[in-house]
C-alpha cells in the first residue's frame, strides 16, 4: 500500500521587504503604551532611574495628575505629560546610530 505524501502548499514571497517590515515595526511600536519613565528617558529628560526618582518625587504629571509610578502605562501621542512644568514633545526625537572603525590600541571616548 502506497501513501501519498501531502506536499506543503508553497508560501508566497512577502508583500514587503524586511527594511520596510521593520520600519513598520518601529512606527506601530513608537505608538503602543509605554513606561513612563521609559518615555522620559527616549524623550531625553534625563536616564531611566534618574526619571524614575523624578516621578517618585512627584515632579512628573501626567493629564493633569500628579504621577508616582514609573511603572504607569502612557502614549506620548495621546497623554499630556509634564517635567518640572516643562511639557514632553508629542513625538519623541530620532535615535542615533554611530558605526565607528576602531583599530587596534585605539581608545574612543564620547562625551
Amino acid at each position: 500500500v502506497r501513501v501519498k505524501e501531502k506536499k506543503a502548499a508553497p508560501t508566497a514571497p512577502p508583500k514587503f521587504s524586511k527594511a520596510a517590515r521593520r520600519f513598520y515595526n518601529e512606527n506601530i511600536k513608537e505608538h503602543e503604551p509605554q513606561r513612563l519613565a521609559k518615555v522620559l528617558a527616549a524623550a531625553g529628560v534625563a536616564s531611566r532611574r534618574t526619571c524614575e526618582e523624578l516621578i517618585f518625587q512627584g515632579k512628573v504629571t501626567v493629564n493633569g495628575s500628579v504621577c508616582t509610578a514609573p511603572q504607569t502605562k502612557v502614549d506620548i501621542s495621546k497623554d499630556s505629560i509634564y517635567v518640572n512644568g516643562n511639557r514632553i514633545s508629542k513625538k519623541l526625537p530620532p535615535k542615533l546610530y554611530f558605526a565607528v572603525n576602531k583599530p587596534k590600541g585605539v581608545y574612543l571616548l564620547i562625551r
